[in-house]
Protein backbone atom coordinates (compact mmCIF):
# COMPACT_ATOMS: atom_id res chain seq x y z
CA UNK A 1 0.00 0.00 0.00
CA UNK A 2 2.68 2.33 1.21
CA UNK A 3 4.94 2.06 -1.93
CA UNK A 4 1.87 1.77 -4.42
CA UNK A 5 0.55 4.98 -3.06
CA UNK A 6 3.67 6.93 -3.19
CA UNK A 7 4.47 5.95 -7.18
CA UNK A 8 0.49 7.10 -7.59
CA UNK A 9 1.38 10.41 -5.99
CA UNK A 10 4.67 10.87 -7.48
CA UNK A 11 3.85 10.17 -10.91
CA UNK A 12 1.03 13.49 -10.03
CA UNK A 13 3.87 15.85 -8.75
CA UNK A 14 3.43 15.52 -5.33
CA UNK A 15 6.91 15.19 -3.35
CA UNK A 16 7.32 12.19 -1.76
CA UNK A 17 9.75 10.70 0.78
CA UNK A 18 9.33 6.93 1.85
CA UNK A 19 10.24 5.88 5.82
CA UNK A 20 11.34 2.40 6.53
CA UNK A 21 12.78 0.24 9.71
CA UNK A 22 14.89 -1.15 7.54
CA UNK A 23 17.50 1.51 7.26
CA UNK A 24 20.44 -0.57 6.01
CA UNK A 25 20.32 -0.35 2.69
CA UNK A 26 18.00 2.73 1.67
CA UNK A 27 16.66 3.10 -1.91
CA UNK A 28 16.36 6.00 -3.79
CA UNK A 29 14.03 8.30 -1.85
CA UNK A 30 13.74 6.69 1.37
CA UNK A 31 14.64 7.43 4.65
CA UNK A 32 14.25 6.15 8.38
CA UNK A 33 10.90 6.72 9.67
CA UNK A 34 11.89 9.27 12.26
CA UNK A 35 13.04 11.17 9.23
CA UNK A 36 10.36 11.14 6.41
CA UNK A 37 7.96 12.01 9.40
CA UNK A 38 10.09 14.62 9.81
CA UNK A 39 10.35 15.92 6.21
CA UNK A 40 6.46 15.32 5.51
CA UNK A 41 3.25 17.13 5.95
CA UNK A 42 0.99 14.58 5.77
CA UNK A 43 2.20 11.02 6.92
CA UNK A 44 0.67 8.19 5.49
CA UNK A 45 0.86 4.94 7.97
CA UNK A 46 1.17 1.85 6.31
CA UNK A 47 2.39 -0.83 8.61
CA UNK A 48 1.15 -4.09 9.64
CA UNK A 49 -1.43 -4.54 12.49
CA UNK A 50 1.20 -5.36 14.79
CA UNK A 51 3.64 -2.66 13.84
CA UNK A 52 1.10 0.40 14.62
CA UNK A 53 1.60 1.11 18.34
CA UNK A 54 5.31 0.76 17.95
CA UNK A 55 5.81 2.79 14.80
CA UNK A 56 3.50 5.88 15.85
CA UNK A 57 5.84 5.76 19.46
CA UNK A 58 8.92 5.55 17.16
CA UNK A 59 7.74 8.95 14.64
CA UNK A 60 5.99 10.75 17.51
CA UNK A 61 8.96 13.36 18.04
CA UNK A 62 8.70 13.96 14.03
CA UNK A 63 5.12 14.82 14.22
CA UNK A 64 4.24 18.58 15.36
CA UNK A 65 0.99 20.62 15.21
CA UNK A 66 -0.69 20.79 12.22
CA UNK A 67 0.65 17.70 10.32
CA UNK A 68 -1.64 15.09 9.47
CA UNK A 69 -1.60 11.12 9.83
CA UNK A 70 -3.22 9.05 7.99
CA UNK A 71 -4.08 5.71 9.76
CA UNK A 72 -4.26 2.41 6.78
CA UNK A 73 -3.98 -0.03 9.77
CA UNK A 74 -6.75 -2.68 9.73
CA UNK A 75 -6.16 -5.35 12.67
CA UNK A 76 -7.01 -9.00 10.98
CA UNK A 77 -6.39 -12.39 12.25
CA UNK A 78 -5.31 -13.99 9.75
CA UNK A 79 -5.80 -18.40 9.55
CA UNK A 80 -4.58 -20.83 7.54
CA UNK A 81 -7.31 -21.70 4.55
CA UNK A 82 -9.64 -19.35 6.23
CA UNK A 83 -11.05 -16.37 5.44
CA UNK A 84 -9.83 -13.11 8.05
CA UNK A 85 -11.54 -12.10 11.17
CA UNK A 86 -11.22 -8.71 11.57
CA UNK A 87 -10.19 -8.22 15.73
CA UNK A 88 -10.36 -4.81 16.37
CA UNK A 89 -8.32 -3.64 19.90
CA UNK A 90 -10.15 -2.41 23.15
CA UNK A 91 -10.06 1.07 21.92
CA UNK A 92 -13.00 0.11 18.96
CA UNK A 93 -11.08 0.12 16.00
CA UNK A 94 -7.05 0.56 15.01
CA UNK A 95 -7.05 4.10 14.01
CA UNK A 96 -8.75 4.96 17.92
CA UNK A 97 -5.55 3.15 19.24
CA UNK A 98 -3.45 6.40 17.99
CA UNK A 99 -4.94 10.01 19.58
CA UNK A 100 -3.35 8.93 23.05
CA UNK A 101 0.25 8.81 21.39
CA UNK A 102 -0.15 11.68 19.33
CA UNK A 103 1.25 15.36 20.24
CA UNK A 104 -1.19 17.93 20.52
CA UNK A 105 -2.32 19.52 17.16
CA UNK A 106 -1.46 16.60 15.35
CA UNK A 107 -4.37 15.63 12.89
CA UNK A 108 -5.75 12.15 12.20
CA UNK A 109 -7.66 10.60 9.43
CA UNK A 110 -8.76 6.69 9.33
CA UNK A 111 -8.74 6.00 5.10
CA UNK A 112 -7.50 4.04 2.33
CA UNK A 113 -8.77 0.13 3.63
CA UNK A 114 -10.51 -0.31 0.66
CA UNK A 115 -8.32 0.45 -1.71
CA UNK A 116 -6.85 -2.53 -3.55
CA UNK A 117 -2.74 -2.53 -3.28
CA UNK A 118 -1.91 -4.68 -6.07
CA UNK A 119 -3.92 -2.27 -8.32
CA UNK A 120 -2.62 1.19 -6.57
CA UNK A 121 1.20 -0.44 -6.94
CA UNK A 122 0.39 -0.89 -10.82
CA UNK A 123 0.48 2.08 -12.06
CA UNK A 124 -0.53 0.88 -15.74
CA UNK A 125 -3.67 0.22 -13.88
CA UNK A 126 -6.89 2.42 -14.56
CA UNK A 127 -8.08 2.92 -11.04
CA UNK A 128 -12.14 3.45 -10.39
CA UNK A 129 -12.87 3.93 -6.78
CA UNK A 130 -13.72 5.80 -3.90
CA UNK A 131 -11.44 6.26 -0.87
CA UNK A 132 -13.42 6.42 1.88
CA UNK A 133 -11.71 9.04 5.08
CA UNK A 134 -12.99 9.78 8.57
CA UNK A 135 -11.86 12.35 10.87
CA UNK A 136 -13.25 14.70 13.76
CA UNK A 137 -12.16 18.05 11.74
CA UNK A 138 -12.92 19.35 8.29
CA UNK A 139 -8.90 20.43 8.20
CA UNK A 140 -7.85 17.14 7.64
CA UNK A 141 -10.23 15.56 5.44
CA UNK A 142 -9.76 18.35 3.03
CA UNK A 143 -5.87 17.99 3.09
CA UNK A 144 -6.23 14.10 2.34
CA UNK A 145 -9.36 14.89 -0.23
CA UNK A 146 -6.75 17.20 -2.08
CA UNK A 147 -4.43 14.24 -2.52
CA UNK A 148 -6.62 11.77 -3.21
CA UNK A 149 -7.95 13.78 -5.57
CA UNK A 150 -4.28 14.07 -7.73
CA UNK A 151 -3.94 10.39 -8.57
CA UNK A 152 -6.17 9.49 -11.04
CA UNK A 153 -9.51 7.15 -10.89
CA UNK A 154 -9.95 7.75 -7.11
CA UNK A 155 -12.05 10.01 -5.39
CA UNK A 156 -12.43 10.62 -1.65
CA UNK A 157 -15.51 10.34 0.38
CA UNK A 158 -15.66 11.99 3.87
CA UNK A 159 -17.18 9.00 5.40
CA UNK A 160 -17.75 11.24 9.23
CA UNK A 161 -15.88 10.93 12.55
CA UNK A 162 -13.53 8.85 14.05
CA UNK A 163 -15.81 6.74 15.54
CA UNK A 164 -16.42 5.43 12.19
CA UNK A 165 -12.91 3.97 11.87
CA UNK A 166 -14.24 0.48 12.66
CA UNK A 167 -16.77 0.25 9.94
CA UNK A 168 -13.91 1.08 7.42
CA UNK A 169 -11.85 -1.01 8.63
CA UNK A 170 -14.77 -3.96 9.19
CA UNK A 171 -15.28 -3.58 4.84
CA UNK A 172 -11.92 -4.99 4.56
CA UNK A 173 -12.38 -9.11 4.92
CA UNK A 174 -15.68 -8.60 3.32
CA UNK A 175 -13.67 -7.53 0.39
CA UNK A 176 -11.12 -9.99 0.26
CA UNK A 177 -14.33 -12.38 0.64
CA UNK A 178 -15.74 -11.17 -2.37
CA UNK A 179 -12.20 -11.15 -4.34
CA UNK A 180 -11.57 -14.82 -3.71
CA UNK A 181 -15.36 -16.26 -4.30
CA UNK A 182 -15.36 -13.70 -8.00
CA UNK A 183 -11.48 -13.96 -8.58
CA UNK A 184 -11.38 -9.97 -8.78
CA UNK A 185 -9.98 -7.17 -7.00
CA UNK A 186 -12.44 -5.45 -6.15
CA UNK A 187 -13.00 -1.56 -4.85
CA UNK A 188 -15.79 0.51 -3.10
CA UNK A 189 -17.85 2.99 -5.54
CA UNK A 190 -20.47 5.65 -3.53
CA UNK A 191 -23.62 5.85 -5.80
CA UNK A 192 -25.25 9.07 -5.92
CA UNK A 193 -22.87 11.58 -4.71
CA UNK A 194 -23.01 13.08 -8.67
CA UNK A 195 -19.84 15.72 -9.47
CA UNK A 196 -20.30 16.51 -5.16
CA UNK A 197 -16.39 17.69 -4.26
CA UNK A 198 -14.97 15.19 -2.50
CA UNK A 199 -14.43 15.88 1.15
CA UNK A 200 -16.99 18.55 1.93
CA UNK A 201 -19.72 18.90 4.74
CA UNK A 202 -17.36 17.91 7.40
CA UNK A 203 -16.91 15.16 10.07
CA UNK A 204 -19.86 16.11 13.21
Amino acid sequence: MGRGLAARLRAAGVDVVIGTRATGNLAAGEMSNEDATAAAGTVFLTVPPEAQVATVKAIRDGLEPGNVLVDCTVPLRWERGRLPVYEPPAAGSAAQNLPPLLPDGVMLVSGFHSVNAAHLGDTAHELDEDVLLCGDDDISIRKVAELVGRIPGLRAVDAGPLAHAASLERIVPVLIAINRRHKVRAGVRITGLGNRPAGTGGAS
